[in-house]
């Protein structure tokens, strides 16, 4: 569950810094009349759209995790069966 989380504030980062990075520029307008910079821009919008996506998905397997680890039926111990080799087997049955 630690991994899902550290993976959780990795792709928040990148969506947040994604969108920042992408609002700033529309916001005050002054170098986006350049074709690299509009370039970039878009670039910067599509990978936070899919960082914005894994994190959604992450989110997922968070809420799952969580369930699992609260359901107090999971923490029972179950009986251990070994499998007998047929000579013991049948030493065992007669």
């Amino acid at each position: 569950m630690k991994a899902i989380k550290r993976k959780n504030v990795v792709l928040a980062a990148l969506t947040g810094f994604g969108i920042l990075t992408g609002v700033v520029p529309l916001a005050f307008g002054g170098g986006m009349s350049e074709i690299w910079a509009q370039i970039l821009l878009v670039g910067v919008m599509i990978a936070s759209a899919v960082a914005a996506g894994f994190w959604q998905r992450e989110l997922g397997k968070l809420q799952i995790a969580r369930r699992i680890a609260e359901n107090p039926i999971l923490h029972i111990r179950t009986a251990v069966i070994s499998d007998l080799s047929g000579r013991s087997r049948e030493a065992y049955w007669m």
